[in-house]
């Protein structure tokens, strides 16, 4: 088969590619990053290249006019390559904000948000609290065999572990079993142990040689990995201390077969090598992010002997190679929800082969470890009061309850507040909209990087929302109000458009809004609300009864909880009562990484947790369709935003 050189503009990355592979598929092995909402379907139309030289074969698509054919652009989930190929993208994103939690650096700047604090782990580990992380490095000076003292090697090495730690299960190899007496007495009796948790045993790892008067441990590291949708955020840590010693992050390269996780799970059932291909793109970007970081730190991959990892039951589905086709099918049931402990060589992970990977038990199909991971982290399991977690991405995960119960549930937002579904929506980069403010005709807008728009991002549509709501450009059921200015409204291919910004601001086209993406907004918006007033009243308590609500998320680390409650996002109580947290799910991640009453706790969390299935629930959409006014059909509810 003929190989062909694809090269990308702006930036000159180029891939070797075989006959009729996609144009999108190219720009995923050249690093690149081109959105893509429907998994490869050629129904979004957001994936738009211009081939400036070179053979494509294009099947016409209604999502591409002939004028934009005519000028050479084509879907680059759909263009075949059949030639070498120079390629413009104008719709290549930048590199994301990305939350990536907590780094020890003791200082903090936008790329290094505080998290919440750590409540399980101390700073040193001390193994004397038997509180351990997956993987403890211990130093061992065993007593030589004599005539008083005759207990077989296996048995001594056992003796002397148990005095240090009660690990009831210790278990060898027969590889390393094999080898201990000469390693032994080779060692003069002097080993460090690497010893894991793993299934309900504490298998012994490595025994090497400790040289006569270093009392020291070698450093050892683990990973904590948050496995999102969206994106990847990996830490490195010390395991003797749980510092963080580095943190890369980047997108998920699984973005390139769908935004989501159903049109993901499609992938791998519509697609014979489906799976195996979502798998490769993830633990590549593991690895990729793994050599990063230990680059920068000088050490080997063989110095990483555990790994924790907290996301949503379809990204660990195919983090480890599970069919994950029946988590859309209903009833709506995973293959697992509480994964064995299993070795880093059972995935192809960049670490030591032997090294132990835990992952964060889940609750259902769509409330997975990394929600079980935010609770943990926020310690809302610990606390009598009331709190409610509310993680909102392309899911909404909703989490009501205290230190006796806890009651969950997963609506579905859709992917509209991370820049899909929306004509000019984006993830949170370089030329996002992430601020308004309107006073007709005049309307001031907010990127992040301060550079001209090119889209709008999640914060940026809810700040819209509430803005246009408050100027009357759009009424309480979310319909445009063309009276209000008529200079920024007008007809297009979908409708009425509101121009936010002309050409003359944002270079080559208006950015407008449309009623469609008004209406996705609303139904997006709607979802949350509804799920946390199902919570609310399937438990038969005041809203004033909730003392906290933690906000999670990358999205959530930067919303206007004002605006929120003004457009009917958030429930409308005292702004002080919410909480920012960051990156719950990697913070969790880092605790079951280094504590063994996490890991222990966690389990608890998840099997305390009541899942409630809203797709099955009457009440929920009553709500919903309450909740799809602004910012409600029921004004009672925003008492303060009457007031406005």
């Amino acid at each position: 088969m003929d190989q062909h050189t694809v090269t990308f503009r702006p930036g000159g990355q180029t891939a070797k590619v075989s006959d009729c592979t996609t144009i999108l598929e190219a720009a995923t092995q050249a690093g690149i990053h081109i959105p893509n909402s429907c998994g490869g379907e050629g129904s979004c139309g957001k994936c738009k290249v211009i081939v400036h030289s070179g053979e494509v074969f294009a099947p016409e698509t209604p999502t591409l006019d002939a004028e934009k054919r005519a000028a050479g652009y084509v879907l680059a989930c759909q263009a075949m390559v059949e030639d070498d190929l120079i390629v413009e993208c104008p719709s290549q994103t930048d590199r994301p904000e990305i939350l990536i939690g907590r780094v020890d650096t003791g200082e903090d700047s936008e790329e290094n948000l505080p998290d919440v604090p750590i409540e399980h782990v101390s700073r040193e580990i001390d193994t004397r609290t038997h509180d351990i992380p997956l993987v403890v490095s211990l130093n061992l000076y065993l007593p030589k065999p004599s005539v008083d003292d005759n207990l077989d090697d296996l048995s001594r090495l056992y003796r002397e572990i148990r005095q240090q730690l009660p690990l009831h299960h210790l278990n060898i190899s027969l590889e390393m079993l094999r080898d201990l007496g000469q390693r032994l007495r080779k060692s003069d009796w002097r080993v460090n142990a690497l010893i894991g948790q793993c299934n309900g045993t504490a298998p012994i790892l490595s025994l090497d040689k400790l040289d006569a008067g270093d009392d020291a441990s070698p450093p050892y590291y683990g990973l904590a990995v948050d496995v999102g949708t969206t994106t990847v955020v990996c830490h490195l840590i010390r395991l003797e201390n749980g510092e963080s010693v580095d943190v890369a992050a980047r997108l998920n390269s699984q973005g390139a077969y769908g935004d989501d996780v159903i049109s993901r799970i499609l992938y791998t059932t519509n697609h014979g090598a489906g799976l195996k291909t979502l798998q490769d793109a993830i633990v590549t970007d593991i690895n990729e992010l793994i050599q990063e970081m230990c680059a920068r730190q000088g050490i080997h991959e063989a110095d990483i002997v555990a790994a924790s990892i907290a996301g949503n039951a379809t990204m660990t589905h195919l983090l480890l190679g599970i069919d994950p086709s029946h988590i859309r099918q209903e009833p709506y049931v995973a293959t697992a929800n509480f994964m064995p402990v299993i070795e880093g060589r059972d995935i192809g992970l960049a670490v030591r082969p032997n090294a132990l990977l835990h992952s964060a038990p889940g609750v259902a199909s769509y409330v997975g470890g990394d929600t079980t991971a935010g609770v943990l982290a926020c310690g809302m399991a610990n606390k009598s009061e009331l709190s409610l977690f509310i993680d909102i991405g392309t899911n909404g995960e909703i989490v009501l309850g205290n230190s006796e119960w806890l009651i969950c549930c997963c609506c579905s937002c859709g992917p509209a507040f991370e820049g899909s579904g929306v004509r000019f929506g984006m993830r949170a980069a370089q030329g996002a909209i992430q601020r308004a403010h309107i006073r007709l005709p005049e309307i001031d807008v907010e990127t992040i990087g301060n550079v001209p728009p090119r889209g709008i991002c999640g914060t940026g549509m809810i700040d819209l929302l509430a803005e246009m709501l408050k100027a009357g450009v759009l009424d309480r059921s979310g319909r445009f109000q063309k009276d209000s200015c008529p200079s920024r409204f007008r007809e297009g291919e979908d409708g009425c458009e509101f121009i936010l910004t002309p050409a003359t601001i944002s270079g080559d086209t208006e950015i407008v809004l449309t009623q469609a993406d008004v209406n996705t907004l609303l139904r997006s918006k709607a979802a949350v609300y509804a799920g946390v007033s199902v919570l609310v009243e399937q438990m038969g308590i005041a809203w004033e009864d909730i003392a906290q609500i933690y906000v999670a998320g990358g999205f959530g680390n930067h919303l206007d909880i004002t605006k929120s409650i003004q457009i009917g996002l958030l429930p409308d109580l005292p702004v002080e009562k919410y909480q920012f947290i960051g990156n719950s799910s990697v913070t969790g991640a880092r605790q079951l990484l280094l504590s063994s009453q996490a890991r222990r706790f966690v389990t608890e969390i998840a099997k305390k947790m009541t899942y409630l299935e809203l797709s099955a629930n009457n009440m929920f959409m009553e709500h919903f369709m309450s909740a799809m006014f602004l910012p409600h059909t029921d004004l009672s509810r925003f008492p303060s935003v009457m007031l406005i």
